[in-house]
């Protein structure tokens, strides 16, 4: 069932195949552009500096107690 076109080949499982292809992309862009704006409805997270602040705090304090344990199983591995 291949139809001749001024030298293009073109059959009916090709044509198929594109057009099942084409159908899968542009069900995903719908389905992207839907979550964008699902996205654009929800509120903007509220981080407020103070709670930035306590975080990066709270973080640094937790890196410089790992250090000094590293340091002191490293003095122990030593031993």
């Amino acid at each position: 069932m291949s139809k001749d076109i001024e030298g293009l080949n073109i059959s009916v499982k090709s044509l198929l195949s594109f057009s099942a292809i084409l159908f899968l992309l542009i069900g995903e862009y719908v389905l992207l552009h839907k979550e964008i704006e699902d996205a654009k409805r929800l509120p903007e997270p509220t981080v407020t500096i103070e709670a930035y602040k306590y975080d990066k705090k709270y973080l640094e304090e937790e890196i410089a107690d790992l250090k000094e344990e590293i340091e002191n199983l490293k003095e122990k591995a030593k031993k």
